[in-house]
C-alpha cells in the first residue's frame, strides 16, 4: 500500500511515453512525502511501550553485527595461534580449560544463523580443525560418563540448603577494590552478567570481595544463601546508584 503513490505516476508515465527518469524523480519525492505522513499515522496507532520494544530490537540487531565483527577478530587470533600445527590451544597434552571455554562459545554459534556464517572453515581452516577436534574429544568424554540421575527441584533445593558454606575469610574483603566501585562491606548490591541477563540482577548484602570474586548473602525461603560471582563477566553495583 505504501508503494502505490510511488508506482502509479511511474506506470502512467511509461504508458504515455513521457520521460520516465524525470517522472521517476518526481514520483519519488511524492512517495517520500506520502510515506512520512503515513508512517506518522502508523506510529500513532501504537503505545510507547511497543515503540520502545521495537527500538530495543533494532539496537539489539546492531549489537549482533558488532559482536559478529568482534568474534571474527578473535578467530583471527586463534588462527594465528594454530599456525604451528599445535593440537590444542596452549599446546598441552590434552585439552585445557582454555580449549573447553573457547569451544563452548564457538560451538554455541553453530545454532544461530549469524553464527554459522562466522564459522568459516575457508577463512579460518586451522581454527575449524581445532574446533572439530576438541568437540569430538568432549563428546567422547560425555559418552563415557554415566547418565545423570534426574532429581526434583525440591531435592536440589534441599541439597543446596544442607550444604556447608565457605568461610567469608577465604575470599576476604578488599576495601580498596570495593572502594573503586563505591562499595563498602555489608552494602546492599545487585550483581548481573555484563552480556545477557542484565535486566535480572541478583540482589543481596555484600559480605566478601577480592579481585577475582564477589560474595553476597541472599535470603532464601528456607535459609540464608551465599552466592559467589566471578569479577570477570559480572557487574556489581550498589543499590543507591541503581536508584539514581
Amino acid at each position: 500500500m505504501l508503494l502505490i503513490p510511488f508506482l502509479l505516476p511511474l506506470l502512467l508515465a511509461i504508458l504515455l511515453s513521457q520521460k520516465p527518469l524525470q517522472i521517476l524523480y518526481k514520483s519519488l519525492v511524492v512517495y517520500l512525502v506520502s510515506l512520512s505522513s503515513q508512517l506518522s499515522v502508523i506510529y500513532s496507532l501504537f503505545d510507547d511501550s511497543f515503540l520502545r520494544d521495537l527500538e530495543s530490537f533494532v539496537l539489539q540487531h546492531a549489537q549482533v553485527l558488532i559482536s559478529c565483527s568482534f568474534i571474527t577478530t578473535q578467530q583471527s587470533l586463534l588462527e594465528e595461534q594454530f599456525k604451528d600445527d599445535r593440537e590444542w590451544l596452549f599446546d598441552t597434552e590434552q585439552p585445557s580449560l582454555g580449549d573447553i571455554s573457547v569451544q563452548m562459545i564457538l560451538n554455541t554459534l553453530r545454532f544461530s544463523p549469524p553464527g554459522k556464517r562466522l564459522l568459516d572453515g575457508a577463512s579460518f581452516p586451522n581454527t575449524a580443525k581445532w574446533l572439530a577436534r576438541v568437540s569430538t574429544f568432549i563428546e567422547g568424554k560425555r559418552a563415557s560418563q554415566a547418565a545423570p540421575q534426574p532429581i526434583t527441584g525440591d531435592q536440589a533445593a534441599a541439597t543446596i540448603m544442607s550444604s556447608a558454606f565457605e568461610s567469608y575469610d577465604v575470599v576476604g574483603f578488599d576495601a580498596n577494590e570495593a572502594g573503586r566501585l563505591g562499595l563498602k562491606l555489608h552494602d546492599q548490591v545487585q550483581i548481573a552478567p555484563d552480556d545477557t541477563g542484565k535486566d535480572y540482577p541478583t540482589v543481596g548484602k555484600l559480605v566478601a570481595m577480592n579481585r577475582e570474586e564477589v560474595v553476597i548473602e541472599v535470603q532464601g525461603a528456607e535459609r540464608l544463601l551465599r552466592c559467589h560471582f566471578p569479577q570477570i563477566g559480572f557487574t556489581v553495583r550498589g543499590m543507591q546508584s541503581h536508584k539514581l
